[in-house]
């Protein structure tokens, strides 16, 4: 098994290198390498914005990616595999790949199959052929199998002779600004009158808590000691008033009960009295018809035997 990372190599045609760096992405494969290649020459990379839809073959393959695979020549020949991880939060979006195999099959990050894929056939010289693939993958993946699952000569050897790898860039983490917990403060200390709208301070404190540009770790205590503080003075009298109203109510409410307790308790006891009689009643006339019905079945019985 062959690992490998991409080097930062300038590319050919414009001088500029790749924005992959070394330790950025790793290749492994289940074949070795026979010519005077390393893994990492097959692997070119572009950015997705500004790649064309469709990948061009000059693009793809130079003298530089060109390499020789060759498997176990045991009796189990297993087919060519290659997996391309990322690690600097990039992803591929697609991937061209120019080589022998005729069937390539493609997986994502743990495996998941994506999809088979049926290169286009582009030339063939010296007994060795050149196919195509370009593929995209939806939603883009930082790692991705790669599965030559038929070549178009059987045997264990195949010429890979470029993989262009498309990225998108990672997304940028947008990072929340803290408050500026002095002027929430100051705020609370200088708010004396109680609060009618709560929904048009909260408003007006997320508008005056402009961030700090140096994150020092804020005075929540004094903070909190303030915002709590201010609730109890802007409530208290309504809380209060709200008791009060709420006891007188539950007094005269006593006093009701007190006034009525005797005739809920005869009421409901002469209810009781009547649900017990009429289950009484419904109960008796179950009884009597069946005993009715099973006296009319003996008879008939009887009547039968004595008839015989």
């Amino acid at each position: 098994m062959a690992v490998s990372t991409v080097k930062n190599e300038p590319n050919s045609d414009s001088g500029e290198y790749d924005d992959v760096k070394n330790e950025d992405i790793e290749i492994v494969t289940n074949w070795k390498i026979v010519n005077d290649r390393l893994l990492h020459n097959t692997i070119s990379t572009s950015d997705i914005d500004t790649s064309p839809k469709r990948a061009n073959l000059e693009d793809v393959v130079s003298l530089e990616t060109c390499i020789r695979l060759e498997g176990e020549t045991n009796e189990k020949k297993e087919p060519c595999t290659i997996d391309i991880k990322l690690k600097n939060g990039q992803k591929i979006a697609r991937i061209a790949i120019v080589s022998e195999a005729s069937l390539i099959e493609f997986y994502k990050q743990f495996g998941e199959y994506v999809s088979t894929s049926h290169p286009e056939f582009i030339d063939e010289f010296e007994n060795s052929a050149v196919y195509f693939a370009d593929i995209s993958f939806i939603p883009p993946t930082p790692e991705v199998g790669i599965k030559f699952a038929r070549l178009k000569s059987p045997g264990s050897a195949m010429w890979l002779y470029g993989i262009r790898l498309c990225l998108a860039q990672p997304t940028p983490i947008n990072k929340r600004e803290p408050f500026d917990y002095h002027a929430i403060g100051e705020m609370l200390q200088s708010r004396t009158r109680p609060i009618e709208k709560p929904s048009n301070w909260a408003k007006e404190i997320m508008e005056k808590a402009v961030p700090s540009g140096d994150c020092e770790k804020p005075v929540l205590d004094s903070f909190l000691q303030n915002f709590v503080s201010m609730n109890i003075d802007s409530t208290k009298q309504k809380h209060l008033s709200t008791r009060r109203d709420h006891e007188k109510t539950r007094s005269d409410d006593c006093d009701n009960i007190g006034d009525s307790k005797d005739l809920h308790r005869s009421d409901f006891k002469n209810y009781i009295d009547n649900r017990l009689t009429d289950m009484e009643k419904r109960l008796t006339q179950k009884i009597d018809a069946i005993s009715f019905k099973t006296n009319e079945k003996l008879d008939n019985i009887i009547r039968l035997l004595n008839n015989k």
